[in-house]
């Protein structure tokens, strides 16, 4: 194992780490996602597999379902319903879950194959579903029955962990092992009508503006990689169904890049190399780098341009006529393992403990 994992995974699994006064911890287990608000609570799926309601000051702090299997698929709320999977990556029996949150009842459970490691997409009454090696899926939330799953095309295997993204008619996913590469498919019928190989897994969350789709495609995985495992950048013209760019990286990220402009996005990898790339020509623009490696996304964090280590280092830029500045640096003395989302401009950082605020 490369010397600095192994240091890594011991501060993981310790609590070597001080705790910091200034942030605000809630301490419940892993967590992978950090929590979405509806009706002035905050909702969130701990690495347990149960589903929390807690207050905005945090006092408060409910256990509303358990999950039959452990769960990193974070959730999605539409109209007050909670919809999540459950499933770790070699697991092929689950469930499809709706909580309705007003109730506080679930309102169906639905057993499924393949995993469920992302949340859901609703669009109208049908719910698209990541089923990781069953591919993707269709479910139609009045019938509760899926309208269609696709595991492949021509001969081509699809395996589907990752956030599906809604393209006009069309839904869009990264597919991994057998066939790795962009795959986008039909709503109404599941059948694939572009896909784009690529030189590795698209591994990562995928990011859309206007017709351009891109995201990361690397072999990398967080049990044996080494931080400076290759990657590639793809950028891929949706309207025109065709490849731009790949850009060549060293290193890797599972989440999608901050996009800071309708050419650009700001990027952060396990390296811990800071750099922007276009998406017209995928041109890189260095930032910064740091010896400490970033595997969650970069956000937005009042005005600036953030991004966390894995050892807990806040870094924060904006752009000058220079370049970039950094404006903000701080240690939080924790590991942030997932994606970050604000509520209501405070942000929840998915950890090893559950999460904490900035």
């Amino acid at each position: 194992m490369n010397k600095f994992l192994l240091v890594f995974c011991i501060l993981i699994s310790t609590n070597l780490f001080s705790k910091d006064k200034d942030a605000n911890r809630v301490k419940i287990g892993p967590t992978i996602s950090s929590p979405l608000e509806y009706n002035d609570k905050l909702y969130f799926l701990a690495t347990t597999g149960i589903l929390y309601e807690m207050s905005k000051d945090h006092k408060s702090l409910t256990k509303l379902f358990q999950t039959k299997k452990s769960s990193v698929s974070g959730i999605s709320i539409y109209n007050g319903v909670a919809y999540f999977g459950e499933g770790l990556h070699k697991d092929r029996n689950v469930n499809l879950y709706a909580f309705d949150l007003k109730t506080k009842k679930l309102i169906f459970s639905k057993k499924v194959k393949g995993h469920i490691e992302k949340e859901p997409i609703l669009e109208g009454d049908i719910l698209y579903v990541s089923l990781g090696p069953s591919g993707l899926g269709a479910f139609d939330i009045k019938s509760q029955k899926f309208i269609w799953i696709t595991d492949r095309f021509k001969n081509n295997k699809i395996h589907v962990d990752s956030t599906p993204i809604l393209y006009k008619d069309q839904i869009c996913v990264g597919s991994i092992y057998e066939f790795k590469g962009l795959v986008c498919l039909n709503k109404s019928d599941g059948k694939v009508s572009f896909n784009q190989k690529l030189t590795y897994s698209s591994k990562s969350e995928l990011g859309l503006v206007n017709d351009i789709i891109y995201g990361f495609s690397t072999e990398a995985n967080l049990v044996n990689s080494k931080w400076n495992t290759p990657s590639t950048f793809f950028i891929i013209d949706l309207k025109n169904k065709k490849l731009i760019k790949e850009v060549e990286l060293r290193g890797f990220n599972f989440f999608s890049p901050l996009k800071i402009s309708e050419d650009e996005v700001f990027v952060s990898i396990s390296t811990g190399d800071i750099i922007t790339i276009s998406l017209k020509n995928g041109l890189i623009t260095y930032v910064n780098e740091f010896p400490e490696p970033f595997l969650s996304n970069p956000f937005m964090y009042n005005n600036q341009y953030c991004t966390l280590g894995a050892m807990g280092k806040l870094l924060c830029y904006k752009k000058t006529k220079a370049g970039y500045a950094m404006t903000l640096e701080k240690r939080y003395y924790e590991t942030p393992i997932g994606r970050v989302k604000s509520n209501s401009e405070v942000f929840h950082i998915p950890s090893r403990i559950g999460f904490f605020n900035l």
